[in-house]
């Protein structure tokens, strides 16, 4: 039996939306103490790890650990239904093999998703020296991607101690936003050595989906490394690991 509440669906829906573009199915394994999931896209340029404490949810219910294997594509279509203001309350029926989400608000709406036989996750976020590490509100990095997406599809992220530049270039055009430790929307910037690295900017947008544009995001990189991007949740967290592009 697993049965739990969120006050607010909205913070379910934009962690599911953000992972959904990444991964189209996956297990959500629950304990007494946090629900979480972890995963790498089938390209294996990604990977997710998710988890939020059942402290943040109104009502937490559970018999037994579960890992619990869904469509997230499915699942994310039936959480767009969800109005600002609605609560969320999931359900496992393990008679019919079903999940089910209601969300209450001005009408009670319940949807219900069938289990999905995936077997056991056993993927683990590796340790990465980062050499850089930047927190700042999520709509700062989100509208620089925009500017770089206007002339390709990639990003170069290049740090210094004193400024971040995210750079694009076509084969006749160019782009390039800088940010420092004064810029509005910037709260934290610390760059132990210069680096630089290429990413794929229609990743990091598919990530930022889990933020409000308030939210302070975090991203840390490196020379030629991954880049890992979190948000912040109230009792949780969702991180993202996106593999660089190697230059020869």
């Amino acid at each position: 039996m697993f049965d739990a509440t969120l006050s607010h669906a909205a913070v379910w829906k934009r962690c599911v939306d953000a992972i959904s573009t990444l991964i189209e199915e996956g297990i959500f394994s629950v304990n007494q103490n946090k629900i979480s999931f972890n995963s790498m896209d089938p390209a294996r340029i990604s990977m997710v790890d998710f988890e939020l404490s059942s402290e943040a949810f109104e009502t937490f219910e559970l018999d037994a650990p579960k890992n619990i294997g869904l469509n997230l594509e499915d699942m994310n279509k039936m959480l767009r239904r969800a109005r600002p203001g609605d609560r969320l309350k999931m359900t496992l029926d393990e008679q019919t093999n079903r999940f089910i989400m209601t969300f209450q608000g001005i009408s009670v709406t319940t949807f219900s998703i069938p289990l999905l036989d995936l077997g056991e996750s056993s993927t683990h976020s590796p340790e990465i020296p980062f050499t850089a590490t930047v927190r700042m509100e999520a709509g700062v990095l989100s509208e620089a991607l925009k500017d770089v997406g206007i002339v390709g599809d990639h990003v170069t992220l290049r740090a210094t101690p004193d400024f971040l530049r995210l750079e694009g270039e076509s084969d006749v055009e160019s782009v390039n936003v800088r940010l420092n430790k004064q810029s509005e929307g910037v709260a934290h910037m610390e760059v132990k050595e210069e680096c630089r690295s290429i990413y794929i900017i229609s990743y990091i947008s598919n990530m930022l989906k889990a933020a409000e544009s308030t939210d302070i995001i975090e991203y840390e990189f490196g020379q030629d490394l991954p880049l890992k991007l979190t948000v912040p949740l109230e009792g949780g967290k969702i991180s993202f690991l996106l593999a660089p592009r190697v230059e020869d």
